[in-house]
């Protein structure tokens, strides 16, 4: 498995052949509390998505969308892919559902139900595999977070994209099988995290949704830099996600 760090809080997932991308935020603007926001990072993807979608638009055959937040939740973006492309499946909570279909698109669309589980690459010992989690104090119906799985006959990963939680949710079930996590850094979900981790296989974490925005009226515009630094759990690491290649999970 092989992630791309598009920006913001949006990723690609590469297995083999196959492309799926969660939350993929290209426009590069958007309301929050009436107030617009601009995208103001590095990202060679955000604000130019006829970039993004000429390098690996006809090769993503899954979106996941974890809320209906405009800045995870891109209808610009999904109107830009259903130009090119229409066998692609979204998968996304209620909300999101039910937003995307007061459009014409030709999307195959997939409501999660929350501890469901999905495969959508492949087939037996050799798959990839989502499993939907809810985000604890909200409804499953209106955000999720996404553990992907590869499975390849006896190797095992399992990354985990909670998508914008605070609070730990009812995933004990599923701890032994996270081994990566890509999340944000919001205050209340970092109290929590040591915690949480302690509980699961995770090894290695990369910051997402810390990137800056003006005037950035939300969770944003943060020293990512100072963040490694403070952020320290024994025997796990953690790094930034690039924009310009693909890393490995291994």
């Amino acid at each position: 498995m092989d992630v791309l760090w598009i920006g913001h809080a949006g990723i690609l997932i590469r297995s083999s052949k196959d492309f799926l991308t969660i939350d993929p935020f290209l426009k590069g603007r958007f309301k929050w509390h009436n107030i617009m926001n601009f995208y103001q990072g590095d990202s060679p993807w955000i604000g130019s998505p006829e970039k993004f979608l000429e390098s690996y638009g006809k090769q993503i055959s899954s979106i996941l969308i974890t809320h209906a937040h405009k800045d995870h939740f891109d209808l610009q973006f999904l109107s830009a892919m259903n130009e090119i492309s229409q066998n692609v499946k979204i998968f996304g909570p209620k909300t999101v559902i039910r937003r995307i279909k007061n459009y014409s698109f030709d999307f195959e669309l997939i409501e999660t139900r929350k501890y469901q589980s999905y495969t959508i690459f492949g087939y037996k010992e050799k798959r990839i595999q989502i499993n939907i989690l809810p985000v604890h104090r909200f409804q499953s119906n209106q955000k999720v977070g996404y553990l992907i799985e590869e499975l390849i006959d006896d190797k095992h990963i399992g990354l985990f994209f909670p998508g914008d939680c605070h609070y730990l949710g009812k995933w004990n079930p599923y701890f032994t099988r996270m081994t990566h996590l890509i999340t944000w850094i919001h205050p209340k979900w970092l109290n929590v995290l040591p915690e949480f981790i302690k509980n699961t296989n995770i090894k290695k974490i990369w910051w997402v949704h810390w990137e800056n925005f003006k005037p950035g009226n939300f969770h944003c515009s943060q020293d990512i830099n100072q963040l490694v630094k403070k952020f320290s759990i024994p025997n796990v690491k953690g790094e930034i996600l690039p924009y310009d290649g693909f890393i490995s999970i291994i």
